[in-house]
């Protein structure tokens, strides 16, 4: 028998086999998948005006685009976009065979940031003085350099540099745009001028700077001739005299009272040669002096302290003429009366040769002792209690001849002097009422007592003059306290004309500092300087 065609016939047995095998006779359809979003990002969400940025899809299942004028994007790679004017949301279309999904991303815009002025008020200034710095910016978050920090648009800050300095603006907006702009302030190098001298030498005088701008001139060792006072003119740098009634005396006090009077107190009778109770009053509308009221005790050497409340606190002295023992007797001179009364308490410890520095509270903070052996501790007198009310034995060291500073923060520098067993001390140290706590600081760069400390009107202090004992010696070199950097600052070139000690030094008001007399190697000296 012969075979025909059988292979076909197979073949279409084995197919419909097939068919009926896999899904139940259904036919076979291809798999289509749906899109999908993964991600959408931007590479900056805050953008400056006029600025682009990128955008970055990560998807499958379709064709990707980006409206605003991007156009068809690929999967994972970054296309730029236009430049934005202002708050713009871009959205991402992904589109498949059957399906549409999309996702939207907003971009901040925001403006660029605008420096109008940055400019110093004055640029050019004495390393005394401090200037004003007023930024006005717009449209972000200002700094400036040199250790300010952040500043506001239109409120000026203070600046005070000991060298010429220049100081950087940057503002930078939420974009993290950024301009900048300088300022720059000359500090001209500080010297001292010679201005008229008094009309006599005198060392251990006083000076009061005066309500009109004057500077008195009272007391004070002096060669020899009737006694008289001193004003001093800065407007002409011109000393005139002024009558002095009785004796002439030195190591009293002279205090600027809240009427603008003067008050004169104590100190050494030179022809009576003894110490004086009795005190003056200079008033200068009428340039005299007049008597006032005796202190309750003989004195010189004592410290007078104006309080708030318009009294004057008398502390300590000595009324003994070798000047071994000292006074820790107080009284309060009552300008509503003219009349001293003695307070029920006392100091703590008899002190000659001290300091009394007037705190932020009110009270009265006193150091140091010139009666060996030189007493360590301090005392506080409160004014409304009358008395002294706490005493400090934290000090690193007992001093005599020394200056003691209020600085602006209202803690106190105590600078030099000696501690009474022929060493001088170097160290400062820094007294903070607060916490009632003394510590060392640093050294001064001279050993020196005698001398004096001016605050300046940028918070530095002004350390002048005075005798070194190591140099046996007059200093006419000065020292500079920066209390932000708190250290000292020296300039050799910025001498006195003349080595003194037992000077005064006054602040004017035109931020100038008179330095007045002293003792020299040689004499007592009318030479004055002005810084």
């Amino acid at each position: 028998m012969k075979v025909k065609n059988v292979l076909p016939v197979i073949s279409i047995a084995i197919g419909a086999f097939l068919l009926l095998a896999c899904g139940n006779g259904d036919p076979i359809q291809p798999t289509i998948e749906d899109p999908v979003i993964m991600s959408f990002a931007v590479a900056a969400s805050t953008l400056t005006e006029g600025d682009s940025t990128t955008l970055t899809a990560t998807f499958s299942g379709g064709d990707g685009s980006i409206n605003i004028g991007v156009g068809k994007v690929l999967s994972g790679v970054p296309i730029k976009t236009p430049t934005l004017s202002g708050d713009t949301t871009f959205l991402l279309t992904v589109t498949g065979a059957f399906k549409t999904v999309s996702k939207s991303i907003l971009v901040h815009v925001v403006p660029p940031p605008s420096i109008v002025s940055f400019s110093p008020a004055p640029e050019l200034i004495a390393i005394s003085q401090r200037s004003e710095v007023t930024p006005i910016f717009s449209n972000g978050v200002a700094t400036v350099d040199q250790g300010i920090g952040t500043v506001e648009s239109g409120v000026a800050f203070p600046v005070s540099p000991n060298l010429t300095t220049t100081y950087t603006l940057m503002v930078t907006n939420p974009a993290g745009k950024a301009v900048s702009a300088k300022a720059t302030i000359t500090v001209s190098s500080p010297k001292f001028s010679t201005t008229q001298p008094m009309k006599g030498g005198r060392c251990d005088h006083t000076a009061t700077l005066l309500k009109n701008g004057s500077v008195l001139i009272v007391g004070g060792l002096r060669n020899a001739g009737t006694p008289f006072a001193e004003l001093y003119n800065p407007d002409t740098g011109q000393y005139s005299t002024v009558d002095y009634p009785g004796d002439d005396r030195f190591l009293h006090t002279s205090t600027l009272l809240s009427d603008g009077k003067v008050l004169v107190a104590g100190g050494w009778g030179s022809s009576q040669d003894a110490y004086l109770s009795s005190a003056l009053l200079y008033d200068p509308d009428t340039n005299n002096f007049v008597q006032t009221g005796a202190m309750k005790a003989s004195r010189g050497g004592q410290t007078e302290t104006l309080l708030p409340n318009g009294s004057v606190l008398i502390a300590g002295g000595t009324n003994d003429k070798t000047g071994a023992t000292a006074l820790s007797s107080l009284e309060l001179y009552e300008p509503s009366n003219g009349r001293f009364r003695s307070l029920s308490g006392s100091l703590t410890d008899a002190r000659i040769g001290h300091t009394a520095t007037l705190l932020k509270s009110g009270k009265v903070l006193i150091t140091g002792n010139a009666v060996f052996p030189v007493t360590v501790s301090a005392e506080l007198f409160d004014p409304d209690l009358e008395k002294i009310t706490t005493t400090y034995s934290n000090l690193r060291e007992g001093r005599r001849g020394h200056t003691a500073t209020r600085l602006a923060d209202g803690k106190v520098l105590l600078a030099g002097g000696g501690n009474g067993n022929g060493a001088v001390i170097l160290p400062m140290e820094l007294f903070d009422p607060s916490l009632g706590t003394c510590e060392e600081i640093g050294n001064l760069n001279i050993v020196r007592s005698g001398h004096t400390a001016t605050l300046l009107p940028n918070g530095k202090v002004l350390l002048v003059g005075g005798y070194s004992d190591s140099l046996s010696a007059y200093l006419s070199s000065v020292e500079l306290f920066d209390p932000t950097f708190m250290k000292i600052l020296m300039f050799p070139s910025l001498q006195l004309r003349v080595g003194r000690g037992a000077h005064t030094t006054t602040l004017l008001l035109n931020d100038h500092v008179l330095v007045a007399g002293g003792s020299t190697q040689d004499n007592v000296t009318a030479e004055s300087e002005i810084f």
